[in-house]
C-alpha cells in the first residue's frame, strides 16, 4: 500500500463527529473509510499504524488517566488554543444531524481517469480530503470545524488531530533491504530563506515593496510545494497551508486534471473559481520566509535538497523570463537605442552572478529521540536553558515545566493509568512511552540547531578573481549599495526612456532591483496570467490625495468646476495617477515636464490647474501633502512559536478534568502548556486569517494600500491623517477583539470573546472569498499583541527612508519606555528634523478599573480641535514641554496611575496650555 493510501487511512481514523458519539465513533470511522474507496476495511486498517494516533494524542494533550476514570461530556464549546476564551459552538442538536453533515460533505465523487497512475490517483484522493472536506463542512456549518478532539481538554480540534496523525504516518518508511520492514523515524525539518527586510526595503516605488516581499513568498511557496508533493500538505506544521491561496494556485494544474463525477468540469473550476475571479488573493504576500515540517529522518536531507533545488530553479526561470522580456522590448525601439541596450555577454554574466548570489538558504533536520527520558535530558541541557538559575519557575523554563508534567504523569494513582501511554522501567515504575509527549523538546532542539546553522553562514566568493577585476569601478546599485549596476550609465538611461513607468531617470540598479521592477509583467502575467485586478500600485502622491477625494466625493460629483477639471485632465491624456493631480504642485510639475515636447497637453493641464484652484477655494480644503508608512509586527512571536508564552494547563481543562487533577495532581494546574502541534497549527491559522481576511480590507477602509501582510508582519502606505486609526483597527483584528464589530459595518457577528470573530455571510466583503455561511475565525487572542511604527513624511520624501524609519519606530515601540503593545510615530519635517512620540495602545486606569485607548482618544480630540482651528499647532509642543518632567512619577508605563498630587499639577498645566493656545474666536457659536 502506497504512502497516500496509508496517510488517508490515518486521516480517517477518527470521524470528525467523534465528540457527539464517542461510543460508536469507530463504526462511524469505518463507514467514512469505506466511502473513501477502501472496500476491505479490516485488511486496509492493518496498514495504519496505531502508534501514530497515540503519539499525536500525547503531543496535543496531557497524559490523562484512562477514560473509564475521567470522562467529560461534549459541552459544545471550544477553548482558544492560544489563550483561554471560549467559543460557544452553534452545532446541530443531535449527533445524527452532525454525522449527516460531515458524511454528506466527504469529497468522494470525483473522476480521476486523467491522472497517469494509481499512486497519482491516491495522492489526489488524499489532497482532496485534506483540502475540501473541511471546506464543504464549513459551507453548511462553520462551527463544526471547531469540534474538539478530546472533550477533557477541548483546546484542539479533531481535524488537526487527524492531520497530525496523518503527518506522523508519513514518517514511516519501508526498508527495502530488510524485507520491507516498516521503520518509524519522525524528525523536524526547519527550512529558511533570506534576506528579507533589507531586500524588501530597497524601494523607490510602492510596487517595489510589494514585489520584493511577494518574490520571497513565491519562492518559499515553491519550496513548500516540493515537500508537500512528497509527504503531503499536512507534513508542513508551520505555516498552515489549508486555505492558503498561493499554495492552492500552485496546484492548479493538478486540480484541473481531476474532474467532477459527470466529467462536466474540473475540480479547479468548480471549487477554486473565486481565486480566478479575485487574483489579488493569490498575489497577497503572506507566507513567512521559513517553515517547519514533519518528515522521516532518513529522507530529510533529500527533501531539503529538493526544496532548495525547487527554489533556485524557480528563481532561475524568473530571471530568464526577465532577460527575455528586456530583449523583446528592446527590439521594439530604434536602432540607436538597441546599441545602448543590447544585453551582451558581460551584462548577462554580471546579471547571472547577482541572481545566483541572492538567495541565502539554511536548513536543519533533527531526529526525534524516541526515549522520553533521554529527550527530556537533552532538552534540559540546551545551553540557553541549562545556564538559567535553579530557582527559576517552571513557567520561565520550558524544560523544567515539561519535567514537572512528566513527573506528575508518572505519579498518578496506579489504578488510573492509561496503559496506552506507559511502560514499566527497570525499577518497575511507570514511565511515559510516547515520544509525542516531548513535542516541545523536539522543536526546541531543532530550533537551537538551526540557529547555530544560521550563525555559521556560507561565505562563497562573489564570482571569480578575474570577474572581481572587471567589476572594479562600476557604480553600485543606488538602493542596495552592494551589487554593481547593470550595463553602465548609458544603458540605464535608455532603460528609463523605454520604460518610463518603471524606471526613473538617473537610477542605477543591479539585477535584483531591475528584476523586482519587471518580474510581475515578464513572468507572473506572461507565464501565469496573474495580475492585480481592480487597482494599480498607486504613487505616493496618489495615496495621499485619494483620501481627500473620497471624503469630498459627494460634493465633487455635482460640482461643475470638478467636471471641468476632469475634462481637461482627460484631454491632456493623463489617464494614470489622476488622484495625485488633486495636488496643485503635481500639476505644475507635470506642466513643466510637458512644455517642451507636449505643448498641447501642457495647455490642457494649465486650464485644469485653474479649475482646481477655484474648486479648492470653493471647498476651502485641499489634500494633505503627507503620507504614512505603517509597519506592524507581532510582539514576542519567537516566544509564541516556541510555546514559551502558552497558557496555563488549568485554562485549557474541562471542569471535570480540573476537579480530577485538583484531587490527584494539583501541581499540574500551575504548569504552562508545553508547546503542542495544534498550538503551532492554530497559531499559523490565526495569522493566516488575519492576513487573508482582515488586513487588506481594513487598510482599504482607510484609503490606503496594503503592501504585504506576512501573518504578524504588516507593511502599508496610508494617508497621513488615517494611519493611526488604521493601526488601531489592525491591532484589534490581530487579537480578534470583538469590539471590532462596532468599528466596521456589518462585517462580523460579535462573539463577546477575544480571539474569535464570526464573519457575517450577509456582508458583501466576504463574497469574493467564497464565504457562504457565518464563519468563525480564530485570531491570536487576548494573550497576543502587536506593535506599530508609523513614519510620516512629505509626498516627495524618499520612500526607502520612510520604510526604514517606520521599521525603526516599530522596533522602538518594543523597547523602553514602551515595552511592546505600543505604537511610535515619527514625523519627517521639511526642515529635516524628525519628531517622535508614542504610547501604549491601552492604558489602565485604577479609577475606571479597566484599560482603554486613552492616548488615541486624546490624539483624535486634539486633531479635531486643530482642524476646527480651536487650538494652535503649537499646543502639543507646549503641553509636552510642561508635562515631560512628571513622567518618572508614573512607574507603570501601561497605567495612568501615579501620585494624586502629580495628576493635579498636570491638570493645571493642561489648563494653562489651553489658555495660551485656545482660539476663542474660532469656538464662538460651537
Amino acid at each position: 500500500m502506497n504512502i497516500w493510501k496509508r496517510k488517508l487511512l490515518a486521516y480517517l481514523h477518527d470521524p470528525p463527529s467523534k465528540p457527539f458519539n464517542l461510543k460508536e465513533h469507530q463504526e462511524i470511522a469505518d463507514d467514512l473509510i469505506r466511502q473513501a474507496g477502501f472496500d476491505d476495511i479490516e485488511n486496509a486498517k492493518k496498514f495504519f499504524e496505531k502508534e501514530c494516533d497515540f503519539i499525536a494524542a500525547s503531543a496535543d494533550r496531557l497524559i490523562f488517566p484512562k477514560p473509564t476514570v475521567l470522562k467529560e461530556k461534549f459541552q459544545r464549546e471550544f477553548i482558544h488554543t492560544l489563550g483561554s476564551t471560549k467559543l460557544q459552538l452553534q452545532v446541530p442538536d443531535s449527533a445524527s444531524q452532525a454525522e449527516d453533515i460531515i458524511k454528506s460533505s466527504q469529497p468522494v465523487s470525483y473522476n480521476y481517469d486523467t491522472l497517469s497512475n494509481e499512486e497519482e490517483k491516491d495522492k489526489a484522493k488524499f489532497f482532496i480530503h485534506w483540502r475540501l472536506w473541511r471546506k464543504f463542512v464549513a459551507e453548511k456549518n462553520g462551527y463544526l470545524l471547531f469540534l474538539p478532539a478530546d472533550t477533557r481538554i477541548p483546546n484542539h480540534t479533531i481535524w488537526t488531530h487527524c492531520a497530525i496523525t496523518s503527518a506522523l504516518q508519513g514518517c514511516i518508511v519501508i526498508e527495502q533491504q530488510k524485507d520491507h520492514q516498516l521503520k518509524f523515524e519522525p524528525s523536524f525539518l526547519i527550512f529558511q530563506i533570506g534576506p528579507v527586510q533589507e531586500f524588501i526595503a530597497q524601494a523607490r516605488k510602492t510596487k517595489d515593496l510589494w514585489s520584493g516581499s511577494y518574490l520571497l513568498s513565491w519562492l518559499i511557496a515553491h519550496g513548500i510545494k516540493a515537500v508537500s508533493d512528497q509527504r503531503g500538505p499536512d507534513a508542513i506544521i508551520y505555516p498552515t497551508l489549508f486555505g492558503q491561496p498561493l499554495f492552492d494556485y500552485l496546484h492548479k494544474d493538478f486540480y484541473e486534471k481531476i474532474k467532477t463525477a459527470d466529467g462536466s468540469s474540473s475540480l479547479w473550476t468548480k471549487e477554486f473559481a473565486h481565486l480566478d475571479q479575485n487574483k489579488n488573493l493569490i498575489l497577497t504576500p503572506n507566507l513567512p520566509n521559513r517553515f517547519l515540517a514533519l518528515v522521516p529522518y532518513s529522507e530529510a536531507a533529500n527533501i531539503a535538497q529538493r526544496c532548495e533545488k525547487a527554489i533556485k530553479e524557480e528563481l532561475d526561470k524568473i530571471s530568464q523570463k526577465c532577460v527575455e522580456f528586456l530583449k523583446e522590448e528592446l527590439h521594439k525601439i530604434s536602432k540607436k537605442c538597441v546599441e545602448f541596450l543590447k544585453i551582451d555577454e558581460n551584462i548577462q554574466n554580471l546579471w547571472n552572478l547577482q541572481i545566483d548570489s541572492f538567495i541565502q538558504i539554511s536548513w536543519v533536520a533533527h531526529r526525534w529521540e524516541m526515549d522520553v527520558e533521554k529527550a527530556l535530558t537533552f532538552f534540559e541541557q540546551l545551553p540557553y536553558l541549562a545556564d538559567q538559575k535553579d530557582n527559576q519557575s517552571s513557567a520561565q523554563n520550558p524544560a523544567k515545566n515539561l519535567r514537572t508534567l512528566y513527573n506528575v504523569a508518572r505519579n498518578l494513582p496506579p489504578d488510573d493509568l492509561d496503559p496506552r501511554n506507559y511502560i514499566m522501567d527497570a525499577q518497575g515504575k511507570p514511565t511515559i512511552k510516547s515520544s509525542g509527549f516531548c513535542w516541545s523538546a523536539h522543536y526546541a532542539i531543532t530550533d537551537w540547531l538551526h540557529a547555530g546553522r544560521r550563525n555559521t553562514r556560507d561565505f562563497s566568493f562573489y564570482g571569480s578573481l578575474n570577474q572581481l577585476h572587471q567589476r572594479r569601478g562600476i557604480p553600485k546599485d543606488m538602493y542596495s549599495g552592494k551589487e554593481e549596476c547593470i550595463g553602465g550609465e548609458a544603458w540605464q538611461n535608455e532603460l528609463h526612456q523605454r520604460f518610463p513607468y518603471l524606471f526613473k531617470e538617473n537610477e542605477r540598479l543591479g539585477a535584483l532591483n531591475i528584476l523586482k521592477r519587471i518580474w510581475d509583467e515578464a513572468y507572473l502575467e506572461k507565464c501565469h496570467k496573474l495580475s492585480h485586478e481592480g487597482f494599480d500600485f498607486d504613487s505616493v502622491p496618489d495615496v495621499a490625495a485619494y483620501c481627500w477625494y473620497r471624503e469630498n466625493e459627494e460634493k465633487l460629483k455635482t460640482n461643475d468646476k470638478h467636471k471641468n477639471f476632469l475634462k481637461k485632465v482627460n484631454e491632456a491624456k493623463e489617464k494614470k495617477q489622476i488622484a495625485s493631480l488633486y495636488f496643485q504642485t503635481e500639476i505644475k510639475r507635470r506642466i513643466t515636464e510637458y512644455e517642451t515636447e507636449k505643448k498641447s497637453e501642457a495647455t490642457e493641464l494649465k486650464e485644469a490647474l485653474n479649475n482646481l484652484i477655484d474648486l479648492q477655494k470653493e471647498l476651502q480644503s485641499e489634500p494633505v501633502p503627507y503620507v504614512a508608512i505603517l509597519a506592524m509586527d507581532g510582539d514576542s512571536m519567537g516566544k509564541k512559536l516556541s510555546g514559551a508564552d502558552a497558557p496555563k494547563v488549568s485554562e485549557h481543562l474541562s471542569e471535570k478534568s480540573k476537579e480530577y487533577f485538583s484531587n490527584h495532581a494539583r501541581d499540574i494546574l500551575g504548569c504552562s502548556r508545553p508547546l503542542f502541534p495544534s498550538y503551532h497549527i492554530e497559531l499559523s491559522q490565526a495569522l493566516a486569517n488575519f492576513s487573508l481576511y482582515l488586513a487588506a480590507l481594513i487598510v482599504e477602509k482607510f484609503y490606503g494600500q496594503l503592501i504585504y501582510a506576512g501573518g504578524d508582519d504588516i507593511l502599508a502606505m496610508l494617508p497621513a491623517e488615517k494611519a493611526l486609526d488604521c493601526a488601531c483597527l489592525l491591532r484589534k483584528a490581530f487579537r480578534g477583539d470583538p469590539s471590532l464589530a462596532n468599528d466596521v459595518d456589518n462585517w462580523f457577528k460579535g462573539t463577546g470573546q477575544t480571539g474569535f470573530l464570526i464573519l457575517n455571510n450577509q456582508c458583501k466583503e466576504w463574497e469574493n472569498l467564497g464565504i457562504k455561511t457565518d464563519y468563525p475565525l480564530i485570531l491570536m487572542g487576548e494573550r497576543a499583541d502587536i506593535s506599530a511604527g508609523i513614519a510620516i513624511g512629505h509626498i516627495h520624501s524618499p520612500l526607502q527612508n520612510l520604510v526604514e524609519e517606520a521599521r525603526r519606530a516599530e522596533k522602538k515601540a518594543k523597547t523602553e519606555p514602551y515595552n511592546k503593545g505600543s505604537f511610535v510615530v515619527s514625523l519627517f519635517k521639511r526642515s529635516g528634523e524628525i519628531l517622535q512620540w508614542g504610547s501604549k495602545w491601552e492604558l489602565f486606569s485604577q479609577s475606571q478599573g479597566q484599560s482603554s485607548y486613552i492616548a488615541l482618544e486624546l490624539f483624535k480630540s486634539l486633531n479635531e480641535y486643530f482642524n476646527k482651528k480651536y487650538i494652535s499647532a503649537r499646543f502639543p509642543y507646549r503641553l509636552a514641554e510642561l508635562t515631560q518632567a512628571y513622567f518618572p512619577s508614573f512607574p507603570h508605563k501601561d497605567s495612568l496611575d501615579g501620585p494624586e498630587e502629580v495628576k493635579k499639577v498636570i491638570e493645571k498645566d493642561f489648563d494653562f496650555a489651553i489658555e495660551q493656545h485656545f482660539n476663542n474666536n474660532a469656538s464662538e457659536g460651537s
